[in-house]
């Protein structure tokens, strides 16, 4: 019984009977990378498309870093909160839509998929509070689980691409 135990721990990369957990990196750092490797704008060309996408995008991460340094400090209403939940959801579609590779494409999606589960437990944490009514994280659950649908899918077309 014993071997058979230490068999599975040793299987799922476990050095005793608790495996410590690793923290996921955070988000907007993964965010920031994936910006680097979106396409920038050629200075030569006469097509502005891919100027004001990338624009638009850095607006899109900025706005979501300011919301997430003043969340802290502040109360906002659930109209500001589902309004940060849009803007997230926008974000990774640009983002999605500007990346030159399906794995690319892919990592944007897991960006997202950690912003949103990242948003989604600090508003567990208030909502438990009592800071926020529980409708806000009902919304906060249905981008969680937006995000997940996007991100298998994303996985699937990567994994049928690499057949």
């Amino acid at each position: 019984m014993y071997a058979t135990v230490m068999a599975a721990l040793a299987m799922v990369g476990a050095t005793g009977p608790v495996a410590e957990r690793k923290e996921a990196p955070n988000a907007m750092a993964t965010i920031k990378r994936l910006m680097e490797s979106c396409p920038r704008p050629d200075p030569t060309s006469s097509d502005k498309t891919i100027a004001a996408r990338r624009a638009r995008l850095e607006a899109l991460v900025f706005f979501i870093e300011k919301f997430q340094d003043a969340r802290e400090n502040s109360q906002f209403a659930n109209t500001e909160l589902f309004a940060f939940l849009q803007v997230q959801r926008e974000m990774v579609d640009e983002g999605v839509d500007l990346a030159p590779l399906p794995e690319e494409a892919l990592c944007w999606q897991r960006a997202g998929l950690d912003l949103a589960r990242e948003h989604y437990r600090w508003l567990d944490i208030r909502v438990r509070n009592g800071a926020y009514p529980v409708a806000s994280l009902d919304q906060a659950a249905d981008q969680l689980k937006l995000f997940q649908a996007q991100y298998r899918e994303a996985l699937a077309r990567c994994l049928l691409l690499s057949k």
